[in-house]
């Protein structure tokens, strides 16, 4: 019943042309490498990293689940029962069918507060939504909103609130790293 007692654990993928990201019950979030190297700077990945983690805290995954296949299906696969059903279509839940915009407001306000509460600048996530190369990254499609009416909001709104006016970390050298650090 508490998210919070659940640690993260945090898999990247390496499947080429796959720029998504995904949460599972239990706290794991499973990130394609293609989505971190489309990435830009620190502050994005802490953004969607944020946006993820709210996700498996808030137990999305799961209602996700319970309302696709039922509560009880949920119950007899935690408990270990053969249910014979293809696990696939289980994966296939979690990895490709959005998520309610309802939903997925609740997430940005929550990475919003994170994102400006950690000091980076909101900017740089809302040039996520904006930038060529990340514009068609698969990640969006999980969590759907109007890009463009968001990033504006991210640039116009957010960036005013009082948690967010000091926020300016980018870290866009240091992901760098990190991004050639895949390629090992």
């Amino acid at each position: 019943p508490d998210a919070s007692l659940c640690s993260t654990k945090l898999r990247i993928i390496n499947e080429t042309g796959n720029t998504s990201a995904f949460v599972a019950p239990g706290g794991h979030i499973y990130l394609y490498k293609d989505l971190l190297q489309n990435i830009k700077s620190e502050a994005q990945f802490i953004a969607v990293l944020s946006h993820l983690m709210s996700c498996s805290q808030k137990r999305m995954s799961i209602l996700k689940l319970e309302e696709r296949f039922s509560q009880s299906f949920l119950i007899d696969l935690a408990l270990g029962g053969d249910l014979g059903v293809d696990i696939s279509l289980i994966i296939n839940e979690l990895k490709n069918v959005p998520y309610d915009s309802l939903q997925v407001q609740d997430l940005d306000t929550e990475t919003e507060n994170t994102v400006c509460e950690l000091g980076y600048d909101i900017q740089s996530y809302s040039n996520l939504f904006n930038d060529v190369i990340s514009k068609d990254l698969m990640w969006y499609d999980l969590f759907p909103r109007n890009r463009t009416e968001y990033a504006t909001h991210l640039y116009n709104v957010v960036k005013n609130y009082s948690q967010c006016i000091l926020a300016e970390k980018d870290g866009e050298s240091e992901y760098l790293n990190f991004k050639t650090s895949l390629n090992q």
